[in-house]
């Protein structure tokens, strides 16, 4: 049967009919009768013959399925020929589920150095930029002058991306027969949710 020729359809589940005489008509006008599982038990006991069966024929006689492939039903038993299709959907969903919760989406790494070049100040230039995500961004640099780092670390602790930016040491080396001031500076991201502030003591340093 077409299905461009179908205009009424009438699907059977199992159970229990107590009007029996009210369904039969509409069985034998639809187009198209579906019987899910057990439905087909009782089709065939009023002598009907489903055109489609489906489901995992767990509640269908030996009988009536026999019955019903001899006379031409078509029998799609979903649950068995598509299982393996199931198991690989569920599993790419659960591993899309993991991709997703690890996505850093509002500290992404091109956002947060997009930020981080539009913060930077002349005379500031980086060596290396080591990003983890979900953890922290650190930062290897030089500038000509201990102010030019300290405003770094103002304007760095302005970005909406860092929790907290943390100076390490600066060291004076020579470049071109000029002295340069190199740094270290580490900024904990937002997303960061295994970090801590350092306490600080009366005195101001950290512990």
């Amino acid at each position: 049967m077409e299905c461009q020729s179908v205009k009424e359809a009438c699907i059977l589940a199992n159970g229990e009919f107590r009007h029996a005489e009210r369904l039969l008509p509409l069985v034998r006008e639809a187009d198209l009768v579906i019987a899910a599982d057990g439905g087909a038990n009782w089709l065939a006991a009023q002598g009907l013959i489903p055109d489609i069966l489906v489901g995992d024929m767990d509640s269908v006689t030996d009988e009536v399925r026999a019955t019903i492939g001899a006379q031409g039903a078509r029998l799609v038993t979903a649950l068995a020929e598509i299982e393996p299709q199931i198991a690989d959907i569920r599993r790419k969903k659960a591993e899309l589920a993991d991709i997703q919760a690890n996505v850093d989406a509002d500290h992404s790494f091109y956002k947060v150095a997009r930020d981080l070049y539009e913060r930077t100040p002349d005379g500031v230039m980086y060596l290396t930029i080591e990003f983890e995500k979900k953890k922290q961004v650190t930062l290897q640099g030089r500038a000509g002058k201990d102010d030019e780092v300290y405003n770094l670390i103002n304007v760095l602790k302005e970005s909406p991306h860092f929790q907290d930016v943390i100076p390490g040491n600066l060291r004076w080396q020579q470049m071109y027969r000029q002295p340069v001031r190199e740094f270290d500076i580490t900024c904990i991201l937002k997303s960061n949710e295994e970090y801590r502030r350092p306490r600080t003591s009366r005195t101001g340093a950290r512990r």
